[in-house]
């Protein structure tokens, strides 16, 4: 049975049987994927960014700098990189669409597909470059708008795996007497599911506060730490 008071604050007293300012995280097995980024040396600064989102959020990122060490066969740590992992990230740009590297790395990535039948190969643009041949009819996600970068990367995670969104509700004491706020990391496919799974935990908590209002003051993606 779910406790309310084990996550309380000390210095926030319940009010007519609610809990006033407190979070609760929603305990559930986290999905995690692992992602090769498959891009030109050119668009680094690109790829660090989102090989830090990604991580944030618990997923696992192959880039060829962390992984190939002084030593190692370049052509075999990449191809067992290429095989290991759940998707290939294509950054496109106009280095990249240039890059004999890069294509080689995405035919590899593409005959995965077929043979798994499943998608293996998730095209990223970061620049308006026409789409190589080999993956015309695909859906790609468009990151060359900076103001619509986290809208994009959210696309992006809800395709690797359920994200964990930050769902803060807002409600009133039984007795009207006070506003409250609730902070609930909820495991969801979308923002209107992670909406829907926050309040139904919210009226398991709290059974006495029926079909009243909550009101959702913000749903955001957050990190799973």
């Amino acid at each position: 049975m779910f406790n309310p008071a084990r996550f309380a604050r000390s210095d926030s007293p319940a009010i007519a049987g609610l809990p006033v300012n407190i979070n609760v995280r929603h305990i559930g097995r986290s999905s995690v994927s692992s992602v090769f980024l498959s891009h030109s040396h050119a668009d680094k600064p690109f790829v660090h960014r989102l090989a830090t989102a990604l991580r944030n959020f618990g997923h696992r990122v192959w880039i060829d700098e962390a992984e190939i060490k002084i030593g190692d066969s370049l052509i075999q740590k990449i191809r067992d990189g290429l095989d290991s992992v759940d998707y290939v990230a294509a950054i496109l740009s106009s280095n990249s669409i240039k890059s004999e590297w890069v294509t080689k790395e995405l035919e590899i990535a593409c005959n995965r597909e077929i043979n798994e039948r499943r998608v293996v190969v998730l095209p990223l643009m970061v620049e308006k470059v026409d789409m190589p041949g080999f993956l015309m009819g695909k859906l790609y996600s468009d990151f060359t708008e900076e103001n619509r970068y986290s809208e994009t990367l959210e696309r992006l995670l809800r395709t690797l795996g359920p994200v964990h969104y930050r769902v803060i509700l807002g409600f009133c004491d039984l007795g009207k007497t006070k506003f409250n706020r609730l902070s609930m990391i909820i495991k969801a496919e979308s923002k209107l599911s992670a909406t829907q799974k926050a309040k139904e935990k919210f009226r398991e908590m709290n059974p006495a506060y029926g079909n009243k209002e909550i009101e959702i003051i913000s749903v955001d993606p957050c990190a799973n730490s």
